[in-house]
This record gives structure tokens, sequence and C-alpha cells, in this order.
């Protein structure tokens, strides 16, 4: 009996454990790592590098933005790409994707790996999430504080509320009219906060044991007397 009612103790445990957990998950973003491009049309730039300025596939652009493939050699970087052999360029302007709508009492972070490349031609880099009218989290500088030839993961996050509005929409920026800001690999987690009702849950059922084991330490201690 007392191994069933430990079972069951056991069991309601994990039941609130899962309950009161908060929900985490990645968001859904359309061409993350940017492999997929319009035609690059211009060469000479290196040992299998190519770029274009005609925007990237699945984000919006505005001004000049496009993709850039630096090809082998330490011409402009000194360790591989992030994430395949494409970044995204921006030359001030920006490039920015919507996500959908917001959910409630939900952390969202966006985490981009930003380079500096060799040549000097990096710029300041902002990365940002916004709901389609007010910007919620940014980060932003020179690109020349990430360690020249390498790429640094930028991120920045925030907390919605019981009732959000909006989408949530990624935004690469750069504001240097003669110089670019590069980006790799973008991603965007999404971390709930548990429901009232699991925790509630979660701290009966550890109530519930402790009472238990209190009962069972009583019981031992009559036993030997």
């Amino acid at each position: 009996m007392r191994l069933r009612l430990l079972g069951f103790c056991a069991v309601l445990v994990c039941f609130a454990l899962v309950g009161g957990s908060a929900w985490a998950d990645s968001v859904t973003v359309l061409n993350p790592s940017f492999g997929t491009f319009n035609t690059l049309t211009n060469t000479g730039c290196g040992t299998g590098c190519a770029y274009n300025f005609s925007g990237v596939p699945d984000w919006t652009n505005v001004s000049t933005a496009g993709s850039f493939q630096p090809g082998t050699g330490p011409t402009y970087f000194s360790v591989p790409l992030p994430d395949g052999n494409t970044l995204a360029f921006v030359s001030d302007g920006s490039l920015s994707q919507d996500l959908g709508a917001l959910l409630p009492d939900t952390t969202y972070t966006l985490t981009v790996e930003v380079g500096d490349r060799l040549d000097g031609q990096s710029g300041n880099f902002t990365i940002a999430l916004d709901d389609g009218g007010t910007m919620e989290c940014n980060n932003s500088g020179p690109s020349s504080e990430i360690a020249a030839g390498t790429f640094g993961a930028e991120s920045c996050s925030f907390t919605t509320g019981s009732d959000p509005v909006g989408d949530l929409i990624v935004v690469l920026g750069n504001n240097n009219t003669n110089l670019q800001a590069d980006f790799a690999d973008v991603t965007v987690n999404a971390v709930s906060a548990p429901e009232p009702t699991s925790i509630a849950l979660l701290g009966a059922g550890l109530m519930f044991v402790g009472l238990f084991a209190a009962y069972q330490r009583r019981k031992g201690l009559h036993s030997v007397s």
C-alpha cells in the first residue's frame, strides 16, 4: 500500500512539473541563413566570391541589400561562415521579416551572427524585434567591436503582456551609406510563462509529497517505540 501511495505521489509531481514548466520553442524564420538568393551577378571580388544588390528572398528590404558569398581565402573573413556560404548584407537600410502574431506572456529572443570584414568595409549593425509599430528590443553598434574577420552572436529579447497587439517582426539594419553590415544564421526563440493553474498544481503536488513523507516518518517512530 505504501509503495502505491508513493508511486501515486511521484506521478502527481511529474504531471505538476510538466504542467508548470515554461513552454519553449523556436519561431520559424524563412531563409534564416540566406542560402536562398537571387542570381549573384557580380564577381571578380576574389576566389569563389560573388554578390548582388537585388534583395534577399523571403525578406523585405528597404534601400540597399543583397546576398554575398565571400568565397575562400582570407580576403573577407578568417573563419568559416556560421551556416552555409552566403551572407545577407545591408547598406544604409534594413531587411525585415514578419513572423506572425505575437503570443501572450511570452519572451522572444532574437540571435543573429554579425560579421566584421577584414577589408574594413563593415559598418554599424542593428538587430531588432518590433510589433509592427513599436520597437520592442534592439541591439546595435559598430561591427568593428567584433573581432576582425570573425562573427559575433548578437541578441536582444523582450516579454509580451497578457494581451499583445501586432505581429512579431525581425529587423536587420545598417546606417552607413558606404559600408555594409553582414548577417548570418538568424534564430528566434519563444519561451512562454507557465499557466497559474499549473503552478498551483505543482505546489499542491509538492505539498502532498511532503505530508506523505512526514506521515511515514511519524509512523516509523511509533513502530520503533
